[in-house]
């Protein structure tokens, strides 16, 4: 059994006295974090990820896609989710069922859906191609489902992962 809990435990934030709070149901392939929406929080977060992959035994190829993804949606957060300098938080949601993993990212941040986005001109070359945009590509194409809705005050992204080789296409 693996406490993830007693791995992170202690943490706190550099810039906030709120602690980051790290919890795994026993055996259950579940993580559920509340972190401020600092960058030291991104660490937190990808030793989490890392820790829970490591217990439940997920494949390389899928724990790299999850970690991408969530570092990429987490790094939007924490960059754009509160332009007014308010401190703000958001929590991280994984659930094992099976071979399939269940994910949310919620934020009190600004109204913002990630998918609204154009998709990323990837043949332009770099000098061309504007900034922003590949960690949402970079969602719908690792990710097995994506989704966006605004509830109660809150960005809520919801993805599913497949933790089965995918065929070649």
């Amino acid at each position: 059994m693996v406490r993830l809990g007693a791995t992170l435990r202690g943490l706190k934030s550099s810039k906030s006295s709120e602690s980051m709070s790290v919890s795994e149901a026993e055996n259950s392939g579940q993580l559920h974090l509340e972190l401020p929406a600092e960058q030291d929080s991104l660490v937190v977060l990808a030793e989490a990820v890392e820790v829970l992959a490591e217990s439940r035994s997920w494949p390389a190829e899928a724990r790299f896609h999850v970690d991408l993804v969530l570092e990429e949606l987490a790094q939007n957060i924490v960059s754009y989710g509160y332009p007014d300098g308010r401190p703000g938080q958001f929590e991280v949601d994984i659930q094992q069922q099976g071979n399939q993993l269940l994910i949310a990212i919620e934020d009190d941040g600004i109204a913002f859906d990630p998918f609204s986005l154009a998709t990323p001109d990837l043949d332009l070359s770099l000098e061309e191609r504007s900034i922003g945009g590949l960690g949402v590509h970079f969602t719908r194409t690792l990710m097995n489902t994506y989704g966006y809705q605004r509830v109660d005050g809150h960005n809520r992204v919801e993805l599913t992962k497949s933790l089965t080789a995918q065929a070649a296409d």
